[in-house]
């Protein structure tokens, strides 16, 4: 990843890294090791990404009551629907607060709800 930006430095590590058998080496690190000259890093191929490790399994999710952030819901599985986050944040501590009637305790009435997937849930009441 280096090499492109610094040439000299890129193939000097990489002669370190084939020298001292990191065990993901390619195909030209065992041309190397059976007596052929050592492979530039420019001859290598780009490491390939591995989508299943990018997904993220929990995300914080922001709650906001009439637009104003009051609380946030931590290590909420990710991509749930808007019901079940409008499930875990009414049984949340501070949502009592927010959106049920201190008098009766009844949960207020809820008008809209703006749901942005993994990020935001905004409760208009």
């Amino acid at each position: 990843m280096l090499s492109p930006m610094a040439p000299s430095v890129g193939e000097e590590l990489w002669e370190i890294v084939q020298k001292s058998g990191y065990p993901q080496m390619t195909a030209s690190h065992c041309a190397a090791e059976n007596g052929a000259e050592a492979a530039s890093v420019f001859a290598e191929r780009w490491p390939k990404v591995d989508e299943t490790a990018l997904k993220q399994q929990n995300v914080t999710i922001v709650v906001q009551v009439n637009g104003k952030v009051r609380f946030r819901l931590e290590d909420v599985e990710a991509d749930q629907s808007q019901e079940a986050l409008i499930q875990a944040a009414s049984e949340h501590a501070q949502a009592k607060k927010w959106l049920f009637d201190l008098g009766s305790g009844q949960q207020r009435a809820i008008r809209k709800v703006i749901h942005v997937p993994n990020k935001i849930i905004n409760i208009i009441i």
